[in-house]
């Protein structure tokens, strides 16, 4: 599973958002590069507590794997919505706030991302 792949990375230390993506190059065979360390920047809320890094990288998964904008459109939809319903917000100072840790936010980012693909 993609989420068990990323805690993976998120227990060895990379970031909340970095592990996403790593997860999902080697499942998807996504041409990251250098993306994975610029996704540290996410991290934390980016780094302010303000908007959550990983349905940022969640989104940035998605469009490297729909190249149909109108698919692309509607999937970005359905994962703003899935996660905001689960978490009720976006905002990464909220959720933590309500959570144990960030694997809790790994896990459900990384599991609607596999339900709507």
């Amino acid at each position: 599973m993609l989420s068990d792949r990323a805690i993976g990375y998120y227990r060895q230390g990379s970031s909340c958002s970095r592990c996403i993506m790593q997860a999902a190059s080697e499942k998807y065979r996504l041409e990251t590069d250098n993306i994975t360390y610029a996704l540290d920047g996410f991290a934390g809320g980016l780094g302010i507590g303000a908007v959550c890094g990983i349905p940022l990288v969640c989104i940035m998964v998605l469009g490297m794997i729909c190249t149909d904008e109108t698919v692309l459109k509607a999937k970005r939809l359905e994962f703003i919505m899935r996660f905001n319903e689960k978490f009720h917000s976006l905002n990464c100072g909220d959720i933590c706030g309500r959570v144990k840790d960030c694997e809790e936010i790994i896990r459900a980012g990384c599991d609607i991302i596999e339900e709507i693909i």
